[in-house]
């Protein structure tokens, strides 16, 4: 039985000779991962942490909405017009 090629990497593709992790290694490293993480994924997430993510993606809607609404320079002036939107 031919010995396999150490120099060839799981993809077929060439590496640059350091360690290869097997699919088996994968595997562990993965489950090990996602016990680490677990407990931080299942934590009931801040309550300002939360507003501030949904602001953020209110923002992000109206940006795609109208792709011509340039977010503020930074620094510069902005006040609300009577729609609400933010004017320069």
């Amino acid at each position: 039985m031919a010995e396999p090629d150490r120099n060839a990497s799981p993809n077929g593709l060439p590496h640059d000779g350091g360690p290869i992790l097997d699919a088996s290694a994968r595997e562990q490293v993965g489950q090990h991962l996602q016990a680490l993480y677990a407990p931080v994924f299942d934590d009931r997430l801040d309550p300002r942490l939360a507003e501030l993510l949904q602001r953020l993606g209110h923002g992000e809607a109206e940006r795609k909405k109208d792709p011509a609404a340039a977010p503020p320079r930074p620094g510069a002036r902005c006040s609300r017009s009577a729609s609400g939107r933010m004017m320069r």
